[in-house]
């Protein structure tokens, strides 16, 4: 997203930007930004692969946290590619559904961490 708010800014408002391309300045910028997305994006990819095992041992519960906040993730990230680089003109539709898919995360995120009886009747016991 930031790639595609610096080049649109760049190419709106600077006139050295022509209909030759992108100039230098703005493509070493763009080099450096999809660099650290790949970065990011396989930093994600080894902790994914390295939880894996631990989720079989984990609750049932603890493991459909995981994979809720790892989907969720993965949503974001297309949601903010495709809303980023998409041909179609804005939609303030589309905008307000993802940002209601967010609001919809965080309320579900509540009410997942909300304590159980179990843990409520090992609170009392100590």
């Amino acid at each position: 997203m930031s790639i595609y708010i610096y080049i649109n800014i760049e190419s709106k408002a600077s006139p050295m930007v022509g209909e030759h391309g992108l100039s230098e300045e703005v493509q070493n910028t763009l080099y450096a930004l999809i660099a650290m997305l790949i970065i990011y994006i396989i930093w994600i990819i080894v902790m994914v692969i390295m939880a894996c095992p631990l989720l079989k041992t984990a609750s049932k519960r603890k493991a459909f946290i995981t994979f809720f906040n790892i989907s969720m993730l993965i949503m974001a990230l297309i949601g903010i590619a495709a809303g980023g680089f998409s041909p179609f003109p804005y939609d303030g539709f589309i905008y307000l559904a993802f940002v209601a898919m967010f609001n919809i995360y965080v309320f579900l995120l509540q009410f997942l961490f909300v304590p159980t009886r179990t843990t409520l009747d090992e609170y009392e016991n100590e």
